[in-house]
């Protein structure tokens, strides 16, 4: 969602200006982070049995886990101007998935897979759900998730106003045509 929504901001900051763009992503974003937990939620809801406050408190721990991957993802994405961000995201998300802390516990981690789970959402994410789905401490990991969506998005916001000043399109935010009215 964030390396589509950044070519929409490249392309849309030409006709409706670029703090307006970088709203309408940040908007768009939010709305994307509350679907698509009440879809897994409700998909696992369907498969295991939990209580209503459960379901509430999992909600409330995947809408912050999903803003922390978005400011995340899209911080990146903005300093790379887009696609070109695959280059290092995806080797970040398979970084992350070992790091998670799913796969193999923080503990038994090596120094770069144990830095990487400390500063990346995943393992966060991971675990505050966990606490969330079965009772567990909250031991920081939301605390954590609220500093990464703090720190990400004041980087878009500097990576924002700091690199996209040009007034004439390029070929990247030509990909994806916006007219306003649209």
């Amino acid at each position: 969602m964030s390396l589509v929504l950044t070519l929409m901001f490249m392309s849309a900051r030409h006709v409706i200006g670029k703090w307006s763009a970088l709203l309408a992503v940040q908007l768009n974003g939010f709305i994307g982070v509350l679907v698509a937990p009440l879809v897994t939620l409700g998909t696992l809801r369907c498969l295991i049995s939990f209580s209503s406050s459960a379901f509430w408190q999992l909600f409330g721990v995947q809408v912050l886990f999903g803003l922390a991957v978005f400011e995340f993802t899209l911080a990146i994405a903005f300093l790379c101007g887009g696609l070109p961000s695959m280059i290092l995201q995806l080797p970040l998300l398979v970084s992350q998935v070992v790091a998670s802390g799913a796969i193999i516990p923080r503990p038994a981690l090596n120094g770069f897979y144990r830095w990487l789970s400390t500063h990346t959402p995943m393992s966060q994410g991971v675990y505050s759900t966990f606490n969330a789905l079965y009772g567990g401490a909250n031991s920081g990991y939301t605390s954590a998730l609220w500093w990464l969506i703090s720190l990400s998005l004041l980087a878009v916001i500097l990576i924002g106003w700091l690199g996209y000043r040009s007034t004439k399109t390029n070929p990247l935010s030509r990909l994806v045509p916006f007219t306003a009215g649209n």
